[in-house]
């Protein structure tokens, strides 16, 4: 806020120093009746009016726009905003058009891996149907083994016994044909042993049918699964029926171990029969074998099921890696949204600022305007930032501060009286007007022991008779800002194709730039002394200029110390070839 007051008050302090050299330029151009185009001379003051305030307008709207960026944007670059914010709006439909397109194909891709877990979860189920069977099968060929092995402790008693039988052949001869029959019972039992052991092979076949379902199951995953589950169920009974058909076997043995003990004394004859008997279990040993390779090979078609249910999860982890960097890239879009949504909203701030910029300066041009006015329709008594009153406070005790402001507002008081009222009697009242606040801020500012030049300034252009002045304070400290011998301005010269009414001029253009630059560096009183501050001693400076035909360069230098307060007092120095020609006395 304070750079905006500065700003406010260079603007209004570079208006009125226009006005001013406007208005003296004017008049010192009226007075010596110039000429410019033809014009009369009349015409011409106007026409340097009218430079004036357009110079008065150029500059302030040069300070605008070479100190405020949002304003040069509000200015020329408004339609240029409003469209790239049209054009950021519509990227942002689309942005977020396209990420519900991606959170759809996010969601499906998510149903794809529930549907594919429940998949390999059905699957999973299965191989253990599968592995539960495969267990049965070994626990059905251990008991087949361990019968086996039961059969040959049988048959080692039996050749035990048959060297007891030798001695009792003559009396189990009677007894050959009882023997005969009971062999032929007991091939019947071998009989029915290798239809066991048929059926033992084809349940292996069964087995290697099975596991080629479940890798068709695997592949056809859910149109095949109610049918190997069927097909499951159905091994499930094929188990229990075979496990029913052991315990039949085993019984059976029994009975046949009861039968071979009732026979000892008949085994001499049997003798023929026991190495038929003999053959078949070698046979029954070779079979038994065979279903070990069978289920070998059965194991080996569960471990390329479990090989084919891990790349499936392989398969799943890709999509789940699949689904993570589209997830990521949603995280992405997301992030691409907030800014954005942010770089809108900054710029939606930015037009909220312009309009306000915008509704200052027609608030600026309303006022202009309302002045111009009313210098058109009446006397302007007091100007718009025209000093009132000035001096240069030191507030050595803060409680002083009041009596010393309320002096200087005093003055000014009486100065807007004599310009409002001219003539008037009553001096007693009160015919300014200054907020608690500013009063309060100047007394506050200027209470430090420091040298300050207050200065009470009207607020704006104000005519005869009017009843109320609105004025405003502005301290700032008394500071040196120029040194004695120091180079204010320069101007060159050449006396010898210059009139006497060229080289005044270029005097004044001179002191016009000695009195810019004086004010630019923090000078607040427009009064310049040249010299001695006698006419005299400048009329003589002018004349001796023209007795140096020689070109040269006029340079401005201050004469004194010259503080913010004023006034600036210059010596003019004549300068040719770095060498001082001649001087002001």
């Amino acid at each position: 806020m304070t750079s905006a007051y500065v700003l406010i008050l260079a603007v209004l302090v570079l208006g009125g120093l226009l006005a001013t050299l406007g208005d003296r330029l004017g008049t010192k151009v009226g007075k010596a009746r110039l000429s410019l185009f033809g014009l009369r001379p009349r015409q011409t003051a106007t026409v340097v009016t009218i430079v004036t305030g357009l110079m008065i307008a150029a500059s302030t709207l040069s300070i605008l726009f070479a100190t405020s960026k949002s304003l040069r944007v509000g200015v020329f670059q408004l339609d240029e905003k409003l469209k790239e914010l049209r054009e950021a709006q519509k990227e942002l439909v689309a942005v977020v058009t396209e990420k519900q397109q991606v959170e759809a194909e996010l969601n499906q891709a998510r149903e794809q891996q529930v549907a594919a877990q429940q998949q390999l979860n059905e699957i999973d189920r299965s191989l253990q149907g599968a592995l539960q069977k495969q267990a049965v099968t070994e626990a059905q060929l251990n008991q087949t083994q361990g019968e086996l092995n039961q059969t040959q402790t049988q048959l080692s008693g039996i050749q035990t016994d048959f060297q007891k039988a030798r001695t009792e052949l003559s009396v189990i001869e009677g007894k050959f044909d009882r023997a005969q029959s009971q062999l032929e019972e007991v091939s019947q039992q071998a009989q029915k042993l290798r239809d066991d052991i048929a059926t033992l092979q084809l349940e292996r076949r069964e087995l290697i049918e099975q596991g080629e379902q479940v890798r068709a199951t695997i592949v056809q995953r859910d149109r095949e699964l109610a049918v190997k589950q069927t097909e499951i169920e159905e091994q499930r009974q094929e188990a229990a029926q075979q496990r029913q058909l052991l315990t039949e076997q085993k019984s059976q043995l029994d009975e046949q171990i009861r039968q071979l003990a009732q026979q000892q004394q008949q085994i001499a004859v049997q003798e023929g029969d026991i190495a038929q008997q003999q053959a078949q279990m070698t046979e029954q040993a070779a079979e038994i074998a065979q279903q070990k390779q069978a289920i070998a090979v059965q194991e080996q078609e569960l471990q390329e099921q479990e090989q084919e249910i891990a790349r499936q999860e392989m398969e799943i982890a890709q999509q789940q890696q699949a689904i993570a960097l589209q997830e990521e890239e949603i995280a992405q879009r997301d992030r691409q949204i907030s800014e954005q949504e942010m770089a809108i909203s900054e710029q939606r701030s930015l037009l909220k600022q312009l309009g306000t910029q915008q509704a200052f300066l027609q608030g600026e041009v309303q006022s202009l305007e309302r002045d111009f006015q009313l210098l058109r329709e009446g006397t302007v008594a007091i100007r718009r930032n025209q000093v009132l009153a000035s001096g240069v406070l030191r507030v050595l005790r803060p409680e002083t501060a009041p009596e010393a402001t309320k002096q200087l507002l005093t003055e000014a008081n009486l100065a807007a009286i004599a310009l409002i009222r001219p003539g008037t009697t009553q001096l007693n009242e009160w015919a300014i007007a200054i907020t608690e606040t500013e009063l309060d801020q100047l007394i506050g500012q200027i209470d430090d022991g420091q040298d300050y030049v207050v200065r009470i300034l009207s607020a704006a252009n104000y005519l005869l008779g009017e009843r109320q002045v609105n004025v405003f304070a502005d301290a700032v400290p008394n500071q040196v800002v120029f040194n004695e011998g120091e180079l204010v301005a320069t101007t060159s010269v050449r006396p010898a194709e210059m009139s006497e009414n060229d080289i005044k001029e270029q005097l004044n253009l001179l002191l016009a730039a000695a009195n810019f630059r004086a004010r630019r560096s923090g000078i607040l009183t427009d009064a310049i002394q040249v010299g001695d501050g006698r006419l005299a001693s400048l009329m003589e400076f002018i004349k001796q200029l023209p007795d140096n035909n020689e070109p040269g360069i006029i340079q401005a230098i201050s004469a004194d110390q010259t503080y913010t307060s004023g006034p600036l007092t210059l010596e003019f120095t004549v300068v040719h070839e770095g060498k001082v020609v001649f001087r002001t006395e």
